[in-house]
């Protein structure tokens, strides 16, 4: 999700004595704008995602299989601290993702024809394997039932090839 962060210039420069230049005033003018850092893309923690049949929701007494491999991922700027309820379900930008991404793990945000999308994961531990670290995406430290590792093997012997 697209997001801005603005900053702004506390300290005046100080001007030379005597007549002031024009050169003087631009640094001033200058010196006091506030900048603006806009970001089309924003990571994400991943806090749930749809995997199993039994996790599907139902439409019409049948599971809805469009929604496999969906995520619900809290953004690290725009939602900290947001409840897990409050979350949307963000689909994968790729229909042919082969590798989805763990809880805990950050993942790429983006926003196309009002529709929120997630791509590849964030290479936050250089591990082909394992890139958990929760907990980014909250100002508190994650409680211990929020986050739990569910039938997953931490392999520090695998490398890309």
């Amino acid at each position: 999700m697209a997001w801005k962060k603005t900053n702004s210039v506390k300290n005046l420069p100080t001007l030379q004595s005597g007549v002031t230049s024009l050169t003087d005033v631009f640094k001033l003018v200058h010196s006091r704008k506030e900048t603006e850092e806009f970001y089309e893309l924003e990571a994400a923690e991943v806090v749930d995602i749809l995997l199993l049949e039994e996790d599907l929701p139902d439409i019409n007494n049948a599971p809805d299989f469009s929604l496999i491999g969906a995520i619900k991922a809290r953004l690290v700027n725009s939602e900290q601290n947001t409840s897990i309820d409050e979350l949307a379900w963000i689909l994968p930008l790729d229909t042919n993702i082969k590798q989805y991404p763990l809880k805990g793990e950050y993942v790429i945000i983006s926003s196309y024809m009002g529709f929120l999308y997630y791509s590849q994961k964030l290479n936050m531990l250089a591990s082909p394997n394992f890139n958990v670290v929760p907990g980014l995406s909250q100002l508190h430290d994650v409680p211990n039932g929020d986050f739990e590792m569910e039938e997953f093997q931490f392999d520090s012997k695998i490398r890309q090839l």
